[in-house]
């Protein structure tokens, strides 16, 4: 395999020193050779040369302005100047402003000048590798620099999703510690006493004491029903089954499970339709418990003798629901906490009813999934307008035939 030769420009306005030059030296390098420093100037701009050497006495430009010249075009070439004893005080100041590597005194010595082309084209080497080492570094750092920042970013993002999840356990212990216990401690309750004093007991405290229970049981189930989908949609476990549903059927189904609720405050639910069907594509399972516990949180938060009114319409190409009441309304810190995807404390509604802050919540989240939408609009003491936006079945249908 032929050794790599490195490339020497040398230049000299005396045509014979070229070629002496030149086959001195052209079984060890590549020399290409130049009588004027113009001329290897424009040659510095084609070719990759390592060593340069120039005689200093030229006519137009001397050795010394050719190489200063030459730094600005192949900054990492070894400079090297011919000169006579005459020059050594000049070329002696130049060193440090033009970088040259050593000064040649006339006449050369083939031998002792092969050496020095040797010991600068070493010198090219090492100061290459070192350049290059150099960048490699540079890129490292850089590289480091941004792994650091990635890993940050990412042990950030972690730290979040931690706090999230331990808040979403101490929320899910303080429901399960609080309000099913208190619920279901009363439910006890009520059967001891009506086992214990079952014979002392006429018919309408018998009845009254069963009401009771029973409302105690729906609180319950309503509860788990809340905890068993939300739970399963912090784990991405729920699924989703969108199919052709009539939500006017669906929500009377709703208001016809809370006649008993709503009686015991006297809250009558108006139903605002002509009973024709309006038809969306959703998850009825999910839009059932969105209408439960939207519904449930307005018995629980209108007044005694009070109305929850529900009305139907399409509005573009979205079915929408809204529910609205004149109760106590919402603060306007739990709305925005709620858009937020932020706990709130929840609040006791009118006849001091327990909620556990999931209903809206659900709503929300299950709403989006079903890729809908839900505003509320509510002032406190002035009641609250929920609005449920939900894809009409025959824009969907459409989209998906198109």
């Amino acid at each position: 395999m032929q050794e790599k030769k490195y490339s020497i420009l040398y230049v000299d306005d005396e045509s014979n020193n070229l070629i002496v030059f030149r086959n001195a030296f052209f079984r060890n390098f590549k020399v290409i050779t130049s009588n004027s420093a113009e001329e290897a100037l424009d040659i510095l701009k084609t070719e990759v040369v390592q060593v340069i050497i120039s005689d200093q006495r030229m006519p137009g430009m001397t050795g010394i302005d050719f190489l200063s010249k030459a730094n600005q075009i192949s900054p990492d070439s070894i400079k090297m100047i011919l000169t006579a004893y005459s020059d050594i005080d000049v070329i002696l100041k130049a060193v440090n402003e033009v970088g040259i590597y050593q000064f040649i005194l006339k006449p050369w010595d083939s031998n002792h000048l092969l050496l020095t082309l040797n010991n600068a084209i070493q010198k090219y080497e090492l100061s290459t590798q070192n350049k290059a080492l150099i960048d490699d570094l540079g890129k490292a750092k850089a590289n480091l620099e941004q792994k650091v920042i990635e890993r940050t970013q990412e042990l950030a993002t972690k730290n979040k999703e931690l706090s999230t999840l331990n808040e979403v356990k101490d929320k899910f212990f303080s429901i399960i510690s609080h309000d099913l216990k208190l619920p279901i401690a009363s439910l006890n309750i009520l059967l001891e006493i009506m086992l214990s004093f079952k014979h002392q007991l006429d018919e309408q405290k018998v009845h009254d004491l069963g009401e009771k229970a029973k409302e105690y049981l729906q609180h319950v189930t309503q509860l788990l029903d809340n905890l068993l989908h939300w739970s399963l949609s912090q784990t991405g476990d729920i699924k989703i089954s969108n199919k052709k549903t009539d939500l006017v059927k669906v929500a009377k189904g709703q208001v016809d499970l809370f006649d008993f609720l709503a009686s015991q405050k006297d809250i009558r639910i108006v139903m605002e339709t002509d009973g024709s069907p309006l038809w969306s594509m959703v998850d009825e399972n999910m839009v059932s418990l969105v209408l439960r516990n939207l519904i449930s949180n307005a018995i629980k938060y209108s007044h005694e003798k009070g109305e929850i009114h529900l009305s139907f319409k399409r509005e573009k190409d979205a079915v929408v629901i809204s529910i609205v009441d004149a109760g106590v309304g919402i603060p306007q810190e739990l709305i925005e906490k709620l858009q937020g995807n932020t706990w709130s404390e929840p609040r006791r509604g009118t006849m001091n009813e327990k909620g556990a802050g999931l209903g809206l919540r659900l709503g929300k989240e299950f709403i989006e999934k079903m890729h809908g939408q839900l505003i509320i609009d509510s002032s406190v003491n002035k009641g609250t307008k929920v609005k449920v936006y939900l894809p009409l079945y025959e824009v969907v249908t459409q989209k998906e035939i198109a």
